[in-house]
């Protein structure tokens, strides 16, 4: 042993039988590391071990995590990491091999060295993994140790290599960048055989180098009996099955959490390497500073300090706002409302943070971006009202501060805001340049294995087919809540279903072991936090898309002092701020729409809300919030407000009451007179958070701060807290003269409600944005339903949806066209007209070369469109999709026959172009716009080949081709009758239906993707099942395949049978069809059919009929044809046709003759 490894101080008195692990791995070691920290902490403590380190791969994400659940266990938590260490430069991109270096905190000096190591790694040296060098970690080894790592280290490596000499050179070095004592020779004994080599190895390197020695386990899993699950974990990772012989797999199964006493036996011969785990451990000593918010500087103007510049702008806004309010006030109770929430705020030390978020979201009216009127419980602020934080005055409709600032609790205020979903992006910039971009980042978020997920997971690496373990997944619950013990508990068919095969049980079992680890990282949606000082001062830090992003999660980031903010987006303040642009663009100042400026009391909003045409209204739009209000019948605001906080799981149960208070059906019963004030707007019934507040206030005497207190104890179910503020409101109650049964009913009522108690705040706030998308569907429908397919053009099955809602509403949608059209959906004479954004295979560069190009007199054809636009653009396929999609119809040449001329017109204008190109100009350049549309095709020598036009049938598949929708006609609408007859639902109706409900449904197939199975052993599908009025996904699986894919690629309309799943809950809720069997509908239409009736005007020409003949002629059958004869208003013949007439009632056959004769010329009965 080396004689330095006996001088290493450690002052810990232990009998030779302790241990530490300082090379381990937790589950935040991605799909590797298979340790819960709960767990570990639990087991080091039944150990009697004095601490435990983590050292993940690469990353600091658990250290928060970490430090708190190990201190909680009354153990020392040691912070580490296994780094990335470039073999030469971190900045060079191109070395595929990097080494392992564990790297420990010693002191929080350390401790900072190890965040800035881990940011650099993945700011400046990411390249397959985040690496540091060698360079970097001399600049910061400062309160670090080293350990030389496993097999991966770069000494290790050497060894393997049979470079022993380099091996001792690098181990030298490593001493020298680390310093006297804090570099060790790391040994393992995990009976990997190239293990042996390199400890012998190292072992001759501590003895000629007087390097210390330490033992590590590398411990990647809890127990010994863990390993499969952990090699279970590496498949799930790697996308690998169990069974593949050349897959990654570890070579030794003993890389669990061993004890003391099995690691002392292990290094029997060397017991100073484990000695040094608790000289190391003891030396180790980070102490992070928890809970102390570190909010970024304000830069205030000369003069004032952040109190006072924050008191003049919410006193100077304050005044604006009600100098413009429509309704009259009480200024006195207003002023002191004011002035109380400053004096909170200030003495809160939180002026700062309204600064910040004021200037924010001011900063985005200014530049126009639409912000949400508030979320959350901010909107209960006055100040946040006079600061334009929020739009919605909060003392109308009872909001309480304190629910959102409760001065008696020391805790950051959180402001959410929602901005326009394509204008968030300028808000994030703007604050990443005033605070600066190393100051400025979004948060890291953390999937894990939940319990139907690990199920599939599990599944994948089984090799169990994906129907059966889509059968098994869905008998699992989802939710936050949901674990496969309950589900196995709860749920007798999962029980069976396991149990009924060996196969499923080990999977279940290895996914019961598996459920809860980290699976992935994401982004915080809407997450970002400000610093006083770089990030990597405070949080290691990852990097995505030129911004920084913290490796500590939501709560962690906070704990340690960053202050977030949520900057989230929402599709529906763009639909609001596009619709106002539609209505407002040729109204004259004066007379424009003030979306901000509207009252909540016009009786027809009411009407629409209340007859449930609320699709594309926010929050209102599932089958279930629509039979909602349709019982409800809200006619104020206030019922707005209360319909969106009943729609929850929970208070759902309430709807029944409140709708029969409502209309008098039940009698609204106050356990007090006193309550009825807080109560009336929800017909008795507690349903908001401020509800219980007020209540406490109003009955037991309480503050709306001590009440909050209680509100809290009672929603998180805090039992020993909520006791204690019960006793205290049942004998203020009391005090206050209110007898005890009227106590006691109240108290029952409050902790009943509580537990379901929505944030009114909120509730209030979205109630704005459903009340002013209402509006705009009353009185601006064209607009709103552009503005509306303008934000989901990018959403096929929302397109069709809402094609089939304007269709409902009498509103006619024009096809795209290269004359009028924008990228958006645009209101025309009446009608919306189809956005260039909406036509598949058109990108932003090939419309605005459209735009501009028609600047200069429009196109009178497709040639003299080839010859304006930049072809380099505008290429074949773009120019093929237009004129599918209808693009040209205004110029009277029909769609086939343009689409004919394509390659002509188009060598035409290339070659115009390239004349241009040259200089050369042409008579008709210099003629230009001055000849007329004829005159100018004539001169270009325009011709269109004589073929005939689609059938309906081809322009409508042509149609969908290009714009993922029928827009000209439905092939569904001839078979509107016979789909009711047949079918047990349209698509609007299914989504209506039951979860695992049977049904039957007509539609049109499309957007198929199929794919083999994992096994290979056969192909699944998806695809989208579309009738007039909506669209829903389908999937097909291995049973069902062979026979339902011949109907894929078809136009016709199709029966699909099937069963109707629903994933999550409310307005999360997606309904789907898993296809049991797929029919024709003329299959199932002719199965019934007795004959086909031709109907004819008396006044019919010879032409047609032997245009007819020839179809009939063409497709003979057995289904005889009864001709009605009919002269309107006179008389109708029928005659039984000969049987040389019957025909086969076949789609195309349809198609012909409905093009010769209308659409209804021949209906089959």
């Amino acid at each position: 042993m080396s004689p330095d490894a006996t001088t290493i101080a450690h002052g810990a008195a232990n009998d030779g039988s302790s241990f530490v692990h300082l090379h381990l791995h937790t589950s935040y070691s991605l799909l590797d590391g298979a340790n819960l920290i709960g767990r570990l902490a639990k087991r080091a403590q039944e150990y009697g071990m004095p601490a435990v380190a983590i050292t993940d791969h690469g990353n600091m994400h658990g250290v928060v995590d970490f430090y708190k659940q190990i201190k909680g266990a009354g153990l020392k938590p040691i912070i580490g990491v296994e780094i990335y260490l470039a073999e030469t430069d971190r900045r060079r991109k191109q070395e595929k091999r990097n080494f392992h270096l564990v790297l420990i905190a010693e002191n929080n000096i350390g401790y900072q060295n190890l965040c800035h190591l881990v940011s650099m790694a993945n700011i400046e040296g990411f390249y397959r993994k985040p690496r540091i060098d060698k360079q970097l970690l001399a600049e910061r080894h400062e309160g670090l140790i080293a350990l030389s790592a496993c097999l991966s280290g770069e000494v290790p490596a050497a060894i393997q290599d049979g470079r022993n000499d380099d091996a001792r050179r690098l181990a030298g070095e490593y001493a020298e960048i680390m310093g006297p004592g804090n570099f060790f020779l790391e040994l393992q004994m995990n009976g990997i055989p190239n293990q042996e080599k390199v400890n012998r190895e190292l072992l001759r390197i501590a003895r000629e180098t007087k390097l210390p020695l330490v033992a590590t386990n590398d411990v990647h899993y809890l127990n010994a009996e863990d390993y499969d699950l952990h090699d279970t974990l590496l498949c799930i990772g790697r996308g690998a099955l169990k069974s593949d012989p050349g897959r990654m797999r570890y070579d030794t199964d003993s890389l669990y959490f061993r004890s003391p006493q099995e690691m002392r036996a292990l290094f029997a011969e060397l017991p100073e390497a484990a000695e040094n785990t608790l000289r190391i451990a003891e030396r180790c000593n980070v102490e992070l500073e928890l809970d102390k918010p570190r909010l970024p500087t304000f830069d205030v103007p000369a003069g004032y300090d952040q109190d006072s510049f924050f008191e003049k702008l919410a006193r100077e806004g304050f005044e604006e706002r009600i100098a413009r309010l429509p309704y009259a006030i009480d200024r006195e109770f207003y002023q002191k409302r004011l002035d109380y929430e400053i004096g909170v705020i200030k003495r809160m030390t939180f002026s700062g943070y309204f600064l910040i978020v004021a200037d924010f979201i001011n900063y985005a009216k200014r530049q126009g971006i639409p912000v949400g009127p508030g979320r959350g419980s901010g909107v209960g602020s006055l100040v946040a009202y006079a600061l334009n934080i929020t739009d919605l005055d909060p003392i109308p409709y009872g909001l309480i501060f304190e629910r959102f600032l409760n001065p008696d609790r020391i805790s950051m205020p959180d402001f959410d805001v929602d901005f326009c979903m394509n204008r968030r992006d300028e808000v994030f910039r703007y604050v990443n340049e005033k605070y600066g971009h190393n100051r400025v980042g979004q948060i890291v978020t953390f999937g894990s294995l939940k319990a139907r997920g690990v199920v599939r997971d599990v599944c994948r690496a089984f090799d169990i087919p994906i129907a059966e373990a889509d059968r098994i997944a869905k008998l699992v619950p989802e939710g936050p809540k949901a674990t496969l013990k309950t589900a196995l508990d709860e749920e007798p068919r999962l029980a069976e279903l396991v149990r009924s095969n060996p196969d499923y049980v080990r999977m279940y079992k290895t996914a019961q072991g598996l459920e809860g680890l980290q699976r992935h990282t994401g982004i915080h949606a809407a997450g970002v936090v400000i610093s006083d000082r770089p990030l990597w001062e405070i949080v290691p830090v990852l990097k995505s898309d030129e911004m920084l992003v913290t490796q500590y999660a939501k709560d962690e980031a906070e704990a340690v002092g960053l202050v977030k903010f949520d900057f989230l987006g929402l599709k529906t303040l763009t639909v609001i701020d596009e619709a106002v642009k539609l209505v407002n663009r040729n109204r004259p100042e004066g007379r424009k729409l003030d979306i901000d400026a509207l009252l909540f009391d016009d009786p027809k909003v009411y009407e629409l809300i209340s007859s449930g045409a609320t699709n594309g209204v926010f929050q209102m739009e599932s089958p279930g919030f629509q039979r909602m209000l349709k019982r409800l019948k809200p006619d104020c605001f206030e019922d707005i407000i209360l319909a969106v906080a009943l729609y929850r799981p929970g208070p759902m149960g309430y709807i029944p009451n409140c709708v029969n208070r409502k209309h008098g059906r039940e009698k609204i019963d106050y356990a007090h007179p006193a309550l009825e004030p807080l109560l009336k707007g929800t017909y008795g019934l507690i349903v908001y958070q401020e509800q219980v507040m007020q209540i406490a206030a109003e009955m037991g005497g309480f503050t709306l701060a001590e009440a909050d207190t209680l509100r809290k104890a009672m929603g998180k179910k805090k039992i020993e807290l909520m006791e204690k503020t019960l006793r205290k409101f049942r004998e203020g109650a009391k005090q206050r003269g209110f007898d005890d049964a009227v106590v006691t009913r109240v108290t029952d009522d409050m902790v009943e409600f509580a537990q379901y108690g929505f944030n009114k705040s909120h509730a209030a706030a979205y109630a704005v944005i459903s009340y002013r998308t209402a509006y705009l569907k009353t009185y601006h429908p064209l607009e709103f339903i552009a503005a509306t397919l303008t934000c989901d053009m990018e959403h096929t099955y929302k397109v069709v949806k809402f094609i089939g809602e304007a269709k409902q509403m009498g509103i006619e949608i024009l096809p795209p066209s290269v004359m009028t059209s924008l990228r958006e959906f645009t209101v025309e004479a009446g009608r919306v007209r189809f956005g260039l954004g909406a036509v598949k295979g058109l990108g932003g560069g090939a419309i605005e070369a459209i735009i501009e190009a028609r600047a200069d007199g429009g196109f009178a054809s497709i040639y003299d469109f080839a010859k304006k636009v930049d072809l380099q653009r505008v290429n074949k396929k773009a120019v093929e999709a237009l004129v599918k999609a209808g693009a040209f119809d205004f110029t009277g040449v029909g769609r086939a026959r343009m689409l004919a001329a394509q390659d002509k017109a188009m060598e035409a204008g290339h070659a115009r172009q390239k004349e241009k190109a040259s200089g050369q100009t042409n008579l008709l350049d210099m003629l230009g716009s001055s000849l007329a549309p004829k005159q100018r095709a004539a001169a270009v020598g325009e011709s269109y080949p004589e073929i005939d036009e689609w059938t309906e049938r081809e322009r409508l598949a042509y149609e969908q081709e290009a714009l993922g929708v029928f827009l000209s006609a439905h092939p569904m609408d001839r078979y509107a009758d016979d789909a009711r007859r047949y079918c047990t639902a349209d698509i609007v109706g299914v989504l209506e239906l039951e979860d695992r409900s049977e049904a039957t449904v007509a539609g049109i197939i499309a957007e198929v993707r199929d794919r083999p199975t994992r096994d290979g052993r056969g192909r699944i599908a998806f695809f989208h099942l579309q009738d007039r009025f909506g669209s829903i996904e389908c999937s097909v699986f291995t049973r069902a395949y062979e026979a339902c894919s011949p109907y894929f690629g078809g136009a016709d309309p199709v029966l699909v049978h099937g069963q109707v799943m629903i994933d999550g809950e409310g307005d999360e809720a997606t309904t789907k069809i898993f296809v049991q069997s797929i029919e024709p509908l003329l299959d199932k239409m002719k199965s019934v059919a007795r004959r086909i009736h031709l109907h004819l005007p008396a006044d019919v020409q010879r032409d047609e009929l032997e245009k007819l003949t020839a179809i009939f002629d063409q497709y003979k059958g057995d289904t005889p044809v009864v001709c009605h004869l009919v002269r309107v208003g006179e008389y109708e013949s029928i005659i039984n046709l000969p049987n040389k007439w019957r025909v086969d009632p076949c789609a195309d056959m349809f198609d012909r003759a409905s093009a010769l004769l209308g659409q209804n010329a021949l209906v089959l009965r």
